[in-house]
């Protein structure tokens, strides 16, 4: 019995959580590497977040001169909490 609830909690911890998709607007990129504001800073809601996910830049370009409105959906944080802003993995982006 014992090894049958060990099993359960194992096969729940790894299902992976479904990203809910946010209205969002990418906001600018920074093309030069400064520590912790590299990449496209994104609003979603309150928040900001910064990327440098290869999917924003295929569909968006580098070059952003006014805000603009997407879906995005976003995967794991890949930074440590010391950044003012916290990097993010893109799933997808419309």
């Amino acid at each position: 019995m014992l090894i049958r609830i060990i099993l359960l909690l194992f096969l729940i911890s790894c299902t992976k959580e479904i990203s809910t998709p946010y209205n969002a607007e990418i906001l600018s990129f920074e093309g030069k590497k400064r520590y912790c504001l590299y990449g496209y800073m994104i609003r979603i809601n309150n928040d900001t977040i910064l990327t440098s996910d290869h999917k924003v830049s295929k569909k968006f370009g580098y070059e952003i001169k006014e805000p603009i409105p997407v879906n995005i959906k976003l995967g794991n944080q890949t930074d440590g909490n010391f950044c003012r802003y916290h990097y993010y993995d893109i799933e997808s982006i419309e």
